[in-house]
């Protein structure tokens, strides 16, 4: 007799020969200590020893074993629905209130005997050994539920991590339009599928309790197989593989046209019969060979993208491998299951190996962006070439002087036409000289901007009235400086020199530009004492403050006594 509330397995069976229909003689004891044998389909069986005195909910848990058809004597379903023992009442193997992808089959106990009989067909010729329990179902919804939470906590974060990634990716892809963000975004979209459906995830939020392992694992092979395509696409797509190593590129469409339908094969054929073969596992070894070959030929050419992908590549192919060795080692009876679940060798490649992709696009972008930097700056120096070098200065300097000798031998009114052609003329060529030199982009430094400003002053100061000193501090000679704002400075300054020309009684004017940190000031100074306000509150003020906004600057004028400018820019 036993205890009041406890249950126990009696001796398992076993019936090594293969046969469809329950044995019912020749049955052997089974030496628990023994791996279970290593053929295509055996027979187990055993008894439930309980003291129930009315239904009482259980679940078989079938440590060890995978793929099993549980026949009942005397149980009945959670339904209610009384099972004979001639019909398949469950098909072992949901794991969506268990451990693990070993079986377990939920049933209800009643005062009767409880003969239980298996047949047991292994995913491959395995090694194994049973590790079976019976336990009362809330013990174990408590037990399987803390292990579950901790995994699937894991799951979630990995899961979400690689969510993040591939929508990050896409609006990069939406923005930039490039390619390789776009794959890049759906393959790390499919491999956070893998990670869910492969765990289980998934299936515990829109599952049910007979759901069945060899769906999982026939859904996560299909979704391997589609992020083994994407893989390979983002590989051609993000090295330009035609043009980096073209005869690959050829090559690795001949070889997705064969392994792709043949590996789709092998997964039909899985759905079919729900047994592994040894090709099930050739396959993605070939696969990871075929990825290695490519990852070390990619990794010769030199190119910094490529070893982005390969280094990238090796850490997925090194998770991936271990994992695909290591279980193929255990079904083979050479080594045990190891501590932790063997899929994390695997999804740590797959972390590890975002990481690197990642590094690797955002190096991308970098080159892009200074692609099109150099683009534009080969363009604006052609641009400023070909204005200097078409003689437009030229010949708006002739059309001055000539107009400027003419107006001294006229008289009337075409005198005075003359005069403002020659001076229409030379502002022209003054605005297409600045021009020339905001466009060139040659001149985007310190040392073009400052010499710029002592000749335009050198130019307009005159030697009889006015002084005038350009000091530099924290500038050093070569310093790049933005175009847009070495320009608007520029003008900034000519507007402000020109008001202290015209509009100050001073007799010193004094150009200070610093540079502290990150800000860059300009401070122009005369040492008037008035200031003609009336002329000089018109436009120039307007377009100095205009001319500050555009580059994300601050202005300060003063006319109090003399002239004072003070520009304030954040570089």
């Amino acid at each position: 007799m036993i205890a009041e509330g406890e249950m126990t397995l009696a001796p398992w069976l076993i019936y090594e020969s293969e046969t469809e229909d329950i044995p019912t003689e020749g049955w052997l004891i089974l030496d628990l200590e023994n791996p279970l044998p290593r053929q295509s389909t055996f027979w187990l069986k055993t008894s439930i020893d309980h003291d129930a005195a009315e239904a009482k909910d259980v679940v078989l848990y079938l440590g060890g074993l995978q793929s099993v058809v549980a026949y009942h004597d005397g149980l009945v379903l959670r339904s209610g629905t009384n099972i004979n023992q001639d019909e398949v009442s469950l098909r072992g193997g949901s794991i969506i209130n268990g451990l693990g992808y070993s079986a377990q089959v939920p049933m209800t106990l009643v005062p009767s005997i409880n003969d239980i009989y298996l047949k047991v067909s292994p995913l491959i010729y395995e090694t194994i050994k049973l590790d079976a329990e019976i336990i009362e179902r809330e013990s174990w919804y408590i037990r399987s539920g803390e292990q579950r939470s901790f995994i699937f906590l894991i799951q979630g974060l990995l899961t979400g991590a690689l969510l993040i990634i591939s929508i990050y990716h896409f609006l990069i892809f939406l923005i930039r339009r490039d390619r390789p963000f776009f794959w890049y975004a759906l393959y790390t979209f499919v491999i956070a599928l893998v990670m869910i459906v492969e765990s289980g995830v998934l299936q515990a939020i829109f599952g049910h309790l007979d759901q069945l392992v060899f769906r999982i694992i026939w859904e996560t092979q299909i979704l391997s197989l589609t992020s083994v395509l994407l893989y390979f696409v983002f590989m051609r797509s993000f090295l330009d593989l035609h043009k980096l190593i073209p005869w690959l590129d050829k090559w690795i469409l001949r070889f997705l046209a064969v392994y792709i339908p043949v590996s789709l094969l092998f997964d039909l054929h899985y759905a079919t019969t729900m047994k592994y073969t040894v090709y099930s596992y050739i396959m993605p070894i070939l696969m990871l060979t075929v990825a290695l070959v490519c990852v070390i030929v990619i990794f010769r050419t030199g190119n910094r993208l490529a070893i982005y992908f390969s280094v990238g590549s090796l850490l997925l192919y090194a998770g991936t491998m271990t994992n695909t060795l290591i279980s193929l080692f255990i079904n083979l009876g050479w080594m045990n299951e190891p501590l932790f679940p063997r899929v994390w060798f695997t999804e740590s490649g797959v972390l590890l190996e975002i990481l690197v992709f990642s590094l690797g696009l955002g190096y991308r972008l970098r080159q892009q962006d200074k692609e099109r930097e150099l683009a534009v700056t080969r363009l604006r120096t052609k641009i400023s070439s070909d204005l200097h070098d078409d003689d437009v200065g030229s010949m708006l300097t002739g059309l001055s002087m000539q107009s400027n000798v003419m107006s001294y031998t006229a008289e009337g009114p075409i005198k005075e036409k003359l005069r403002q052609i020659s001076e229409i003329s030379r502002n022209a060529l003054e605005t297409m000289r600045d021009t020339v030199w905001a466009i060139d982009a040659r001149q985007d430094n310190y040392t073009s901007l400052i010499d710029k400003v002592r000749d335009f002053a050198e130019t307009n100061v005159p030697e009889d009235r006015l002084t005038y000193e350009v000091i530099t501090s924290g500038i050093d000679d070569g310093i790049s400086i933005a175009p847009d704002i070495r320009q608007q400075v520029y003008l900034i300054y000519k507007e402000a020199f020109a008001n202290a020309l015209k509009h100050s009684d001073g007799t010193h004017i004094e150009v200070e530009f610093l540079k502290q940190k990150n800000h860059l000031y300009m401070k122009i100074l005369d040492n008037g004492s008035s200031f003609d306000k009336k002329e000089g509150s018109g436009l120039g003020l307007s377009n100095m403050r205009m001319r500050a906004e555009q580059i994300n600057g601050q202005i300060e004028v003063s006319h109090e006594k003399g002239w004072s400018v003070i520009l304030k820019v954040q570089l």
